[in-house]
């Protein structure tokens, strides 16, 4: 008797150490400053491992004419700057909600706590886990109630 064949591979099917990761950001290269720099570092050190599978970044208030100092063909950079900050959020809304549907990340890196309000909802609707980056200057003060609810819902903090 034969055995079946193997199902077709989709994002669904796909093994989860090749499904690509999603990276969220408010800016990298429209303003030079200490947590742009450490962006930079964590970027570049991703795209010098070995295997690593591709990454989608999607960069709030950045616009094409600022990057791509980085791009290379392992990384798709997502400009998302606006002159109204509304929309610039709504674009980030549906340009990651449509990466989350489509390529089902393995994880979304939120690079910032101010975007978790945003990132933590789509990312418990669509099932993907998510980790947070803060800086220490960001979390020096009382955060919101929302944002404690948004860390304490991350699959993990990272701590700069």
């Amino acid at each position: 008797m034969a055995s079946p064949s193997p199902a077709p591979a989709s994002a669904t099917t796909t093994p989860q150490r090749m499904r690509p990761y999603a990276f969220v950001f408010l800016e990298i290269f429209s303003c030079e400053g200490g947590i742009q720099s450490y962006i930079k570092d964590v970027l570049t050190a991703y795209q010098q491992q070995p295997a690593m599978p591709p990454a989608d970044v999607f960069l709030l208030r950045d616009a094409p004419t600022d990057g791509p100092a980085l791009e290379d063909s392992s990384m798709s950079f997502h400009y998302l700057a606006s002159s109204s900050a509304a929309m610039g959020r709504l674009r980030l809304l549906l340009a990651l909600s449509q990466c989350l549907r489509r390529r089902r990340p393995q994880a979304v890196i939120c690079g910032h706590v101010l975007l978790l309000p945003l990132v933590a909802p789509l990312c418990r609707w669509f099932g993907i886990p998510y980790r947070v980056i803060t800086y220490g200057k960001e979390v020096w003060f009382p955060l919101s109630p929302g944002v404690q609810r948004a860390l304490r819902g991350a699959e993990q903090i990272l701590g700069d």
